[in-house]
C-alpha cells in the first residue's frame, strides 16, 4: 500500500529459476516489538516502585527509634543531665546510649561538686573577710597619723572589692545551672523602684543624679529573685562607673509584646573592643575605678539567657556613655 514502509528479502532459486521474496511491514513489526516490551517491562515497572517503598517503610522504621533518641538529645539542655530513657533504643545501639548515659552521670557529678565547691569557698571567704574589715575599722578609730589612717583606707576597699567579688561568685553560683528558673507575674516597675532605692546609696556617695520617669505598670513573667539580681547588678555597675556628678538615666517602655529597659550613664570613653570584652567575666576596663570584680555583666547576660531575653551593652546612639538594653517578653 501507498505510505507505507516494507522491508523486502529477495534471493534467486537457480534449481527452481524462482524469485522468492519475503517482505514485513515496518510499522506492523514496531508495533509487534512495542507491545512485547510493553508485556516485558509493565510488571518490573510495577514491582520497582512497590520494592523501593517497602524498603523506605521498612528502613524508616528501623531508624524510627534512632530518630526519637537524637530528637530526645537534641532537646535537652546543656546541664540537663538526666539518664537517656532507653526502653525504646534498639539493641545495636544499646551500649553506646548505656556508655552515654554513664558519662552524663560523671558530668552531673562534676558540674555538682564545681558548684558546690564555689557555692562552699564563697561562703567560707564571708566570714573571715567581715573580720578583716571589723580589725581595718578598730584599727582606723585608734590610729591617729595621717598616713596609717590612709593606708588602712586602702587596706579597707581591698577588703570591700573581695567581699563584692565573694557575693559576686555566690550570685553566679546561684544562677550557673540550666534549670528552668520557676515564673510568676512580676510588676516590672515595682520590682525596679525597690531595686533603685536598695542601691541609691552608691548614687548619693558619688552625687549622681537619677533620671526615672514615671509611668505605668508593666508586668512580664519571670523569676522574681533572678530578675532582681539582674537589675541590681545593672544599677550598681551603672552607678559605679558613671562619672562623678553625672545623670544615670534609666528608661522602660512597654512595647508590643515585650518590655524594653534602657539603662545609660556618662562615663569615660571606651573603644570598641572593651565594649566586646566588658561582658567577660572578671574582664574590668584597664584603669577603671570601683570595687567590681568583673562579672556583674556577665551574672546579668546569664539571667536574660535563663529567661530567653535579649540584653545587649554598648553606647548610646550618639555614641557617647554606656547603655544597657534588656528586652523581656511580656
Amino acid at each position: 500500500p501507498e505510505g507505507q514502509r516494507w522491508r523486502v528479502y529477495s534471493r534467486f532459486d537457480t534449481d527452481s529459476e524462482l524469485w522468492i521474496r519475503v517482505g514485513v511491514d515496518f510499522a506492523a513489526a514496531r508495533a509487534r516489538v512495542l507491545r512485547s516490551f510493553a508485556r516485558t517491562m509493565l510488571p518490573v515497572l510495577m514491582v520497582v516502585p512497590l520494592t523501593l517503598l517497602v524498603l523506605l517503610w521498612g528502613v524508616s522504621s528501623g531508624l524510627s527509634p534512632l530518630r526519637s533518641l537524637a530528637r530526645q538529645i537534641a532537646r535537652r539542655r546543656p546541664g540537663q543531665l538526666q539518664p537517656v530513657d532507653t526502653r525504646a533504643v534498639p539493641t545495636e545501639v544499646s551500649d553506646v546510649v548505656h556508655a552515654i548515659n554513664r558519662l552524663m552521670e560523671r558530668l552531673a557529678s562534676a558540674l555538682e561538686s564545681e558548684q558546690r565547691f564555689t557555692a562552699n569557698a564563697a561562703h567560707e571567704l564571708r566570714t573571715p573577710l567581715a573580720a578583716i574589715k571589723t580589725e581595718v575599722q578598730l584599727c582606723q578609730r585608734q590610729i591617729d597619723d595621717e598616713p596609717g589612717r590612709a593606708m588602712l583606707a586602702r587596706i579597707a576597699r581591698r577588703v570591700d572589692r573581695a567581699s563584692h567579688t565573694v557575693e559576686q561568685l555566690l550570685t553566679l553560683a546561684r544562677v550557673e545551672p540550666e534549670a528552668e528558673l520557676p515564673r510568676e507575674r512580676v510588676q516590672f516597675r515595682a520590682l525596679l523602684g525597690e531595686v533603685l532605692a536598695e542601691t541609691a546609696h552608691l548614687a548619693a556617695e558619688r552625687q549622681l543624679a537619677i533620671d526615672f520617669e514615671e509611668g505605668p505598670a508593666v508586668e512580664v513573667k519571670a523569676n522574681a529573685e533572678a530578675l532582681a539580681i539582674l537589675l541590681r547588678n545593672l544599677l550598681v555597675n551603672a552607678f559605679r562607673y558613671a562619672l562623678e556628678g553625672s545623670v544615670v538615666s534609666l528608661r522602660l517602655r512597654a512595647l508590643t509584646g515585650s518590655v524594653l529597659l534602657e539603662v545609660s550613664n556618662d562615663c569615660e570613653p571606651l573603644t570598641s573592643n572593651q565594649f566586646e570584652q566588658i561582658r567577660n567575666r572578671f574582664y574590668r576596663v584597664p584603669g577603671s575605678a570601683g570595687q567590681g570584680a568583673g562579672l556583674g555583666l556577665s551574672i546579668v547576660e546569664r539571667i536574660a539567657e535563663l529567661h530567653g531575653a535579649g540584653f545587649t551593652a554598648g553606647p548610646r546612639e550618639d555614641g557617647s556613655g554606656f547603655r544597657a538594653r534588656l528586652e523581656l517578653s511580656a
